[in-house]
């Protein structure tokens, strides 16, 4: 399943443009479809590479239509959400692969999932605050977005497990 999505990404990269993005003024198919496509290549390469990380990281403990489906949903869901509204049109899988990393937090603080050495989950949480700093301070970066979809992941997620 996470090869289909790679090979969507592609897909979408290669025969549209960045016309499938949504901004404040947009039809509302592009709430679906933003989620697809990239910006240019380097952007489409980050993307793929972190959601088939973060896949193979939830793979071992939730279904992987569950978290791809949950996650898709998510990221539309948090797109209508006024203050996540940009002048420039919003493209990228990010909104999902944060809503991925909220059900993984989730499952680590529910200890669905246990790490002998925190060393790593340190260094996570240390990338991703740093990540979502530059994010503030770059005008093509949608922090609140991301935001939005890392905390309704961790939300969705860990209710689901009760």
């Amino acid at each position: 399943m996470q090869f289909l999505i790679i090979i969507i990404f592609l897909l979408v990269f290669a025969f549209f443009g960045n016309s499938l993005g949504y901004d404040s003024v947009f039809p509302l198919y592009k709430h679906l479809t933003f989620n697809f496509q990239h910006a240019n290549l380097m952007h489409l390469l980050i993307n793929s590479v972190a959601f088939l990380s973060v896949f193979r990281l939830l793979r071992p403990y939730l279904r992987p239509c569950l978290f791809v489906f949950g996650s898709l949903f998510i990221t539309v869901a948090a797109s209508f959400l006024p203050f996540c509204y940009y002048d420039r049109p919003v493209v990228g899988a990010s909104g999902m692969i944060y809503a991925m990393l909220g059900m993984w937090l989730a499952l680590i603080a529910t200890k669905k999932i246990r790490y002998k050495n925190y060393k790593f989950l340190y260094l996570f949480a240390l990338s991703l605050v740093i990540c979502s700093a530059v994010g503030f301070y770059r005008a093509n970066s949608a922090v609140t977005l991301h935001f939005c979809c890392l905390l309704c992941g961790f939300i969705l997620c860990r209710l689901s497990l009760y």
